[in-house]
């Protein structure tokens, strides 16, 4: 199937059917299961079977772990699924047989196991179908399939309890669902490839993300694109040992999350049934509660998905999705707590209460919970994402739900009743919401580490007794590059160079090699020769040298900078050679005093291509001072603002976080858009700006958004294809909109840092739809999803030349050319647009083109005057 829309669909129905097989099971098995167990033993043994859970959990989910590393999916899950069935038919075999209630520990106990290892399968299986945006809006969707299969078996568990006349026959049913639910999992895996790769195990460097790379082998299918995967996958390490993978930061606080999540549910769980048992005598009456316990439930818990899931997922995402569950249950487990200290144990308030809580710990876990948590692995690559899922919640969990048999264990051993397993889940739901916090705010961290990676820088050590002998083997060689070798490195080993070599080399013939050595002495304070010899040479060159040597002599002033030569590189930097002047621009600093009446002349080298770049890295060395002066000539400036005026600013890198908001902050809103992007990124680029100017920047990203929005609009109203001037005015309409995705990028660097954006911006515009979805989640989770749906559309447009094929949007296409060419109200502040606009104009109707192009004979841009003084005079 290669249509990418038909095979999303295809895979939520097929996931759906799995969750409503899945629920169907869980019903059947829970019904027979707590019915038996709780009239033959009493509540009081259930903790006993949360430690079998984590023994048989751990083991059965470090199994599965392990198996989905080598082999594909819906292979593992059949066979599990399989075996679980064969499992249940024997147990019926055995209870209606034999009358061996002692299997209803079984029963109970694969129930819990159940429920986590069947939604690792559906959730590892999304994961490798959909990007993180596809999981917030469909998986909702797909588990709501879960609870209407549970409520399916509630409502028929009764019927089927009198038809069978013992709970244990409807194990023949449970067995049934079972089957139903491996079937569909093989299914899927045979018609939506993603899901049916084998991840295969690399054997060193170079090796590929399995899981990606072969889900993208999947004829283009969605599910390949969802999986980050194909062409767009890149090249790995070999993968890890498990215990690595669980190490990380992020895992833990996601593993952390569920064993809370785990414990407040099951002592949520462990009250209904505790209560219930208290109230209902027989294993009969038990049943029926159970059956219509089940049907409310699942009731509630289908309501809430289909109305309010996928809507609040989508509008709030993971920060309410993670927090909700944990808020809501510590709530209605603190009013548990204060009703059973007005009325008691057995009150119908505390039965109420319990209830009430473990319905909506369901409900919630279901629309918001599983949905946010299945996102949340996406930031795990492909080939580790089902391992990772299985470990943590199929090993974590259970643990989880072992130890809370523990503590219950504990509570009843000191007779310390029902009161304190109210108070013992109130503490678990504070650890559980403080948990969600820390797992969200870690969620960004984590899809910023997910689409970038770091690398370090190579040093350069000296640290054996070989290389510094190498060091100064170079210092007696005879030419000058050799010997400024030697001394660059011997100043990266701190080891200076003796006296005694210094001296020598002072007095050689050859003038570049003495100057390295004056330059080498005077900079280490010896007391050989000294900085007067040095400027002297200097002077020297600067009268009778050749090219070379007076460069040499200027590179010899910027390595001893405590040496007073502002006289000397004045000189230097009004040299006729090129070579001279960025030599000499390499030793001015205008931090420092002697050198401040250099800045001009520094900064006007910003202009020449020759001199640019080193004209820019003294610029950058000078500080607040070229800062300031940068900052006043800009915001004296009119628009559009000279050439040089912006190289100049694009030559700034400030330190002070408070001098460059001072000094360039106001520029964000200058009235030429060019300068204040260029404003931007170099505020973007200093640390502690962002505290400085919110409101700046909040207007800044305000009108990025307003301009990118109109010149969509305008780019519609032209149509396609009007003509050549038409063609020119699309153009420069496109190039306003990539102008407005550059601001954006820039106004949310300043707001939350260049990498973070960085990372965003690459991710928007990668060939990989997963990785897509993993920057639009970046930036959501970064700039607030408000922010961040105003400015998605601009940092994802595609700026090409020419309309979009909407004729006829908006205004008419000559209306759109007049505004854009008087620009009344100074939306675009654009005089290359006007004088397109007025081309284009000009070309549809000449004479209401004369009448707006003589407003706009005297404008300052020389192009924009050109254009208005030809327009105005039709042929």
């Amino acid at each position: 199937m290669s249509d990418p829309a038909r095979t999303r669909r295809l895979g939520v129905r097929l996931l759906a059917a799995q969750a409503f097989a899945f629920g169907l099971m869980c019903a059947l098995l829970l019904i027979p299961g707590n019915a038996i167990f709780l009239s033959a033993y009493g509540s009081r043994w259930l903790p006993v079977t949360y430690i079998i859970v984590a023994v048989l959990g751990t083991l059965m989910s470090g199994a599965i772990a392990q198996a989905v590393r080598r082999h594909p999916l819906p292979r593992v899950g059949a066979a599990v699924l399989g075996a679980c069935a064969a499992s249940f038919a024997a147990t019926w075999v055995l209870l209606a047989a034999a009358d061996a209630t002692w299997t209803s520990w079984y029963l109970v106990t694969m129930f819990a196991i159940e429920l986590q290892i069947g939604f690792v399968f559906i959730g590892g299986q999304a994961g490798l179908m959909f990007d993180v945006h596809e999981i917030k809006a469909l998986f909702p969707r797909i588990v709501a399939g879960f609870p209407f299969g549970f409520l399916v078996g509630g409502l028929i568990g009764p019927p089927l309890l009198a038809l069978s006349g013992a709970p244990e026959h409807l194990l023949v049913a449970t067995t049934a669902a079972t089957v139903a639910f491996a079937g569909l999992v093989v299914v899927t895996g045979r018609l939506v490839p993603a899901t049916a790769v084998a991840p295969v195990e690399s054997a060193g460097a170079g090796a590929g993300s399995a899981a990606g790379s072969a889900a993208g082998a999947g004829a283009g299918s969605a599910a390949g694109a969802g999986a980050g995967a194909g062409a767009g996958v890149a090249v790995e390490e070999a993968r890890p040992p498990l215990r690595t993978l669980f190490s990380g930061r992020f895992v833990l606080l996601v593993g952390g999350y569920q064993v809370l999540s785990a414990i407040g549910s099951q002592v949520l769980d462990f009250l209904v049934f505790d209560r219930a048992a208290a109230r209902y005598a027989d294993a009969d009456a038990l049943a029926r509660f159970v059956s219509w316990y089940t049907v409310g439930l699942n009731g509630v818990d289908i309501v809430v998905l289909a109305l309010l899931a996928g809507a609040v997922m989508r509008r709030y995402g993971l920060k309410l999705g993670l927090q909700a569950n944990p808020i809501v249950i510590a709530v209605l487990v603190a009013a548990t707590a204060a009703a059973l200290v007005g009325s008691g144990a057995a009150s119908l308030g505390v039965f109420s209460f319990v209830v009430a809580g473990r319905i909506l710990d369901i409900s919630l876990s279901d629309a918001t919970t599983r949905t946010s948590i299945a996102a949340t692995y996406q930031v795990i690559p492909p080939a580790e994402r089902v391992a990772v899922q299985a470990g943590v919640e199929g090993v974590g969990v259970p643990v989880a739900i072992g130890l809370t048999g523990v503590l219950l264990l504990v509570v009843d051993a000191l007779g310390l009743g029902v009161g304190a397993v109210v108070w013992m889940g109130l503490v678990i739901c504070a650890a559980w919401t403080m948990t969600a916090v820390l797992t969200y705010r870690d969620y960004g961290r984590a899809l910023a580490e997910r689409l970038h990676r770091r690398t370090d820088p190579v040093e350069v050590r000296l640290d054996d007794e070989r290389d510094l002998a190498a060091a100064h083997a170079l210092l007696r060689r005879d030419d000058a590059a050799g010997i400024r070798l030697g001394l660059e490195l011997l100043g990266v080993a701190g080891d200076a160079a003796p006296e005694r070599e210094l001296a020598r080399l002072a007095d050689h013939p050859d003038p570049e090699v003495r100057l390295v050595a004056l330059a080498a002495a005077a900079s280490s304070g010896s007391s050989g020769p000294g900085a007067a010899r040095l400027l002297a040479e200097a002077g020297r060159v600067a009268r009778d040298g050749t090219a070379p040597v007076r460069a040499a002599a200027a590179r010899a002033l910027a390595a001893a900078p405590a040496v007073d030569s502002r006289s000397l590189l004045a000189t230097f930097l009004g040299d006729a050679d090129p070579e001279v002047r960025r030599a000499a621009l390499t030793a001015v600093d205008a931090r420092h005093a002697a050198h401040a009446a250099l800045l001009p002349t520094v900064l006007a080298a910003c202009d020449d291509p020759a001199t640019a770049s080193a004209a820019a890295q003294a610029v950058r060395r000078s500080g607040d001072a070229a800062l300031a002066r940068v900052g006043a000539d800009l915001a004296a400036a009119a628009a559009p603002v000279p050439a040089g005026l912006l190289r100049r600013l694009r030559c700034l890198g400030p330190e002070d976080g408070g001098a460059a908001a001072t000094h360039l902050g106001p520029l964000l809103d200058h009235g030429d858009r060019a300068a204040g992007l260029a404003a931007a990124r170099v505020l973007a680029s200093v640390p502690g700006v962002a505290g400085r100017l919110g409101p700046e920047v909040d207007r800044f990203l305000e009108d990025v958004a307003d301009h990118d929005a109109a010149a969509a609009e305008a780019l519609g109203a032209l149509g396609p294809g009007r003509g050549v001037a038409d063609g020119v005015l699309a153009r420069a309409l496109a190039d306003e909109r990539r102008l407005a995705r550059d601001r954006a990028a820039a106004g949310l660097a300043i707001a939350f840092g260049p990498a973070a954006v960085d990372d965003v911006v690459l991710g928007l515009h990668s060939g990989d739809a997963g990785r897509r979805a993993l920057a639009a989640e970046l930036l959501a989770v970064t700039a607030g999803r408000v922010r961040a749906a105003r400015l998605l559309p601009v940092l994802t447009a595609e700026s090409a030349a020419g309309g979009d094929g909407s004729a006829g949007v908006g205004a008419a296409a000559e209306d759109v050319c007049r505004q854009l060419a008087e620009d009344r109200d100074g939306r675009w502040r654009s005089p290359w647009l006007q004088a397109c606009a007025l081309l284009a104009l000009e070309a549809s109707d000449p004479g209401l083109a004369a009448t707006v192009a003589s407003a706009r004979l005297d404008a300052l841009d020389a192009v924009l005057a050109e254009t208005a003084r030809r327009v105005s005079t039709p042929a």
